[in-house]
């Protein structure tokens, strides 16, 4: 079978922005992905997959090590198939603990937990149709611990890397099936991150921070 992929990062950005203990920052993504029909099946149609992602943050350094915050994520994707086609729409808060482990010259090593509640809806349709049916939704608690560098490019000018495939997880989930009448509930373990050749901007995410002239960044 031969196939064709073509996959667009529209953006994978991070931010942080500091008002003397008081901070913002946050994360935004897009990705599209086409996968071409198998050229020796005309049958076979081409599917696609889009996903937009969104999510901010507000902290405040308690001391010169420790800071406490709160977040809010929203989340958006579709998968389109010769057969069904799906949308998936989340959306949650949490509260975050970001702590400094080192400082090597211009360049810092913090730890950041989150813990977080999300809701998904999840719609469907078959086919040829154009109106989408809730198929279920689900309501997840994570927990998640990950390092985060950040580098000095100046004194105010800042580069973050996330190593997403550091990502420790844990979740537990329900999810209700409206048309089944069925409820669901799952506990999941996970060690993030993607290992696919496409799919590698997933394991490390990189972005920028601005210091504002007449604000300073702990």
């Amino acid at each position: 079978m031969k196939k064709g992929i073509f996959t667009l990062i529209a953006a994978l950005l991070s931010f942080s922005i500091s008002f003397s203990q008081t901070f913002v920052s946050g994360s935004f993504g897009i990705n599209h992905l086409i996968e071409d029909a198998n050229v020796n099946d005309p049958n076979n149609k081409q599917s696609t997959s889009f996903s937009f992602g969104l999510s901010p943050k507000v902290g405040h350094w308690i001391n010169n090590k420790l800071a406490l915050g709160g977040l809010a994520n929203i989340g958006y994707s579709q998968i389109t198939t010769p057969t069904i086609k799906t949308q998936d729409l989340s959306y949650g808060l949490g509260v975050f603990v970001r702590y400094k482990l080192y400082t090597w010259g211009n360049i810092k090593l913090y730890m950041e937990s989150p813990l977080n509640y999300s809701h998904t809806i999840q719609k469907t349709a078959s086919g040829n149709e154009t109106e989408y049916k809730k198929s279920s939704a689900t309501n997840t608690i994570a927990l998640n611990a990950y390092p985060l560098l950040e580098y000095a490019l100046t004194d105010k000018f800042l580069l973050l890397i996330t190593p997403n495939f550091l990502n420790l997880g844990v979740s537990y989930a329900t999810t209700q099936y409206p048309d089944q009448n069925v409820k669901k509930q799952k506990i999941n373990y996970s060690l993030g991150g993607k290992t696919t050749l496409f799919n590698f901007l997933g394991d490390i995410s990189i972005g920028f921070s601005y210091s504002l002239p007449q604000l300073s960044k702990e």
